[in-house]
């Protein structure tokens, strides 16, 4: 597990906007000490904070137009599975990804 910090760093998101994301269920931690409220995240969770945090203003966060930490994975998932072969990114409603 890493503290807060140690992730913000590896991230290059900061503290604040860690916790931000947080409240708005955007990316939660793994875990959440009840004692101390400090909030612990997995190094598998990099790639769903790295995906979410270029371009994701806090008022597309209240908007509910952000991706959800759930869903940023699939996506991870979906352009690393299409990309293996050598094939084209996958294709959107707005074009293609990437």
């Amino acid at each position: 597990m890493l503290t807060i910090g140690e992730f913000s760093r590896l991230t290059h998101l900061s503290v604040r906007t860690l916790r931000r994301y947080h409240e708005a269920a955007l990316l939660e931690p793994a875990v959440v000490d009840e004692t101390t409220g400090y909030r612990y995240y997995g190094v598998d969770q990099i790639p769903t904070a790295q995906v979410i945090h270029p371009g994701q203003g806090a008022a597309r966060v209240r908007g509910g137009a952000a991706l959800t930490a759930r869903a940023a994975s699939v996506v991870i998932s979906t352009i690393i599975g299409s990309t293996r072969g050598g094939g084209d990114l996958p294709k959107t409603a707005n074009g293609w990804v990437g």
